[in-house]
């Protein structure tokens, strides 16, 4: 009797259970659903842009002129035509890339040239070799070094640079703002009360001077939530300075960001505000619980290139939507941005010198995507010095778009000859004409003459003060 009593109070039970496991199963799809539904975003139109695909299993690296560019192909870098996409010459092997930091640009590169050693214990990075050239001119002349991290490496010119100690709490760290030949920046924060606003500071190192370029005026302290990075676009000559986070939630008070066209002498020429994207959106609790570890932001990238007067910017990570990762471009109102590129990118964008010409790698395929418009005068400008190997004279700023005519008439009197990037034949030079006498230039004449002048380096923001009395 005890043992049927038994029977029947577990049989009723069995019921009771599987209605219980039921609703708890239900709660948590209906609690997926919610999460992916509050985290959905609408895939935004893609532009129509030309692109071709160049080689399967390859990454561009940099562009040497409008037409050549090194390709990392097989662990090996190389030499490309990117017109009929033939390798024209190995340039330097090994090469193991995603597998440390790297660092390409026209003056040279930065990379590895050992994998890490991998063990049951699992992958170790300490005994791997980084190799520098210097000049792509002479691969076979490099340093080898058995270390490379990023903080002591100029992205602009892969040069090294020496590790400085923060001075105070208000300095910022971050990458180099300039190329070393321009100067060595520093980032802080002018300001130390609570109640009173940071002022947002570069300080410009060069040649035993130094100078200030104020940019903006936070109402708090921000600190590392909003860091300035900066983009050298060889079109123009000019660096674009911008503020990046990692933070996109819409509540937060980052958005819209900033940015700055700055010279290479540290003169704000104008500034940007860059727009909220798609990828700006509300934080649920629910989505942010999916990333619980540190939030979204952790899983949350961003970078910008800048070329041909033209800003892309790229978003990815695993908090990011898929349909909304990939490239966009700032449009000509500078009011929103059009996406041109689906999709997480292997290594970035890499952009040819009059930047009519991004080559960039996704899903380990290489293609080459044409921004400029053939019928525009930018493009027209473009192709005419497209043979010069440089290409960059196409923009306003450059004072090699203007070539002038003899006096009496006919064609223009070519300039001295130089020899082009990597074996090339000879090419003319159209001549440089000399520059307004910017303030800079003014200051660096008195200078040489002996004389004392205040250097002034204006900030975008109204109501900016002229720096540091340089020694004279």
């Amino acid at each position: 009797m005890k043992n049927r009593r038994c029977l029947m109070l577990g049989s009723q039970g069995r019921p009771m259970k599987k209605v219980i496991l039921f609703l708890a199963a239900g709660l948590a799809v209906v609690g997926v659903l919610f999460v992916l539904a509050g985290s959905r975003t609408q895939t935004p139109p893609l532009a129509n842009i030309p692109v071709r695909t160049v080689l399967p299993n390859a990454r561009p690296l940099v562009w040497l002129d409008e037409r050549f560019l090194l390709t990392g192909v097989d662990n090996k870098i190389v030499k490309l035509d990117s017109r009929d996409s033939k390798i024209v010459q190995v340039v330097s092997e090994p090469y193991y890339p995603r597998v440390g930091y790297e660092c390409f640009s026209r003056e040279g590169g930065r990379f590895a040239v050992t994998a890490p050693e991998v063990s049951g214990s699992g992958t170790s990075y300490q005994n791997m070799v980084y190799r520098w050239i210097q000049d792509w001119d002479q691969p076979a002349h490099f340093t080898e070094y058995k270390a490379l991290e990023s903080w002591n490496t100029n992205p602009h010119d892969c040069t090294a640079v020496k590790y400085k100690a923060a001075a105070s709490i208000q300095e910022q760290s971050g990458p180099q703002l300039l190329k070393a030949a321009d100067g060595r920046t520093t980032i802080y924060y002018r300001g130390v009360q609570v109640e009173s606003p940071h002022e947002r500071v570069v300080t410009i190192e060069k040649d035993g001077s130094a100078a200030e370029v104020a940019l903006e005026t936070t109402p708090r302290w921000l600190g590392n939530q909003v860091q300035l990075r900066s983009s050298f676009d060889p079109s123009s000559r000019r660096y674009f300075w911008y503020l990046n986070t990692e933070d996109f939630n819409i509540a937060s008070p980052h958005w819209p960001l900033k940015g700055w066209w700055v010279t290479p002498e540290g003169k704000i020429e104008d500034w940007v505000i860059l727009p909220d994207g798609p990828w700006v959106k509300p934080f649920s609790t629910l989505y942010t619980l999916r990333h619980f570890s540190c939030g979204p932001p952790c899983y949350s990238n961003m970078k910008i290139w800048a070329g041909n007067g033209q800003l892309y910017i790229s978003v990815w990570g695993d908090a990011i939507d898929a349909a909304v990762e990939g490239v966009y471009r700032l449009n000509a109102r500078k009011e929103a941005w059009e996406k041109i590129i689906a999709g997480a990118l292997d290594n970035g964008l890499i952009l040819s010198p009059s930047g009519c010409q991004i080559g960039y790698a996704a899903g380990g395929r290489m293609h080459i995507m044409s921004v400029c418009d053939k019928g525009s005068t930018k493009a027209a400008r473009s192709d005419s010095l497209l043979e010069d190997g440089l290409c960059a004279g196409h923009h306003p700023h450059d004072p090699r778009a203007r070539v002038e005519a003899p006096s009496g008439g006919g064609r223009p009197v070519p300039g001295p000859r130089h020899r082009d990037i990597k074996g090339a034949r000879l090419r003319h030079r159209p001549p440089q004409e000399p520059m307004p006498q910017s303030p800079e230039i003014a200051y660096a004449v008195a200078a040489a003459a002996g004389g004392r002048r205040d250097r002034v380096v204006r900030g975008a923001t109204p109501g900016a003060r002229p720096t540091k009395r340089l020694p004279g």
